[in-house]
């Protein structure tokens, strides 16, 4: 139903977002876009409950999210470089340490959040 459908837009992408995925529990999403820029946004619960995000779409840089709790607000948490062209898809890892992410140069990367700041990714692989 449209009014279960909250907007928040993703600010920072200045070009098409071509990927997404959100962690295990929906507590934090992957962006990338056509420029090889991939940015985790963590999901905020803008009431006390926690977010049920179970269907996102995009169009340019806005993001509607389903969800049966409520607004979720989104806060960008980090930006991932090292794509040299579009992004064309993005994944957690089932525990959500790590992130898969392909681009249309033909890289794969695997992404690993530091241990100690969960803001902090880099790219543990490259293939």
């Amino acid at each position: 139903r449209s009014s279960d459908l909250y907007h928040g837009k993703l600010e920072g992408h200045e070009n098409w977002i071509s990927a997404l995925d959100f962690s295990p529990g929906t507590r934090a999403l992957a962006s990338g876009d056509r420029e090889g820029k991939i940015r985790l946004w963590s999901l905020v619960p803008a009431a006390a409950a926690a977010p049920d995000a179970g269907a996102a779409g995009y169009d340019d840089a806005r993001l509607r999210i389903a969800s049966r709790s409520g607004p979720v607000e989104v806060h960008l948490r980090s930006l991932l470089l090292g794509h040299e062209d579009a992004v064309s898809s993005v994944r957690f890892a089932p525990d959500g340490a790590a992130l898969l992410s392909s681009s249309l140069d033909r890289s794969v990367f695997l992404w690993t959040a530091d241990a100690d700041d969960d803001t902090c990714w880099s790219p543990s692989a490259r293939v």
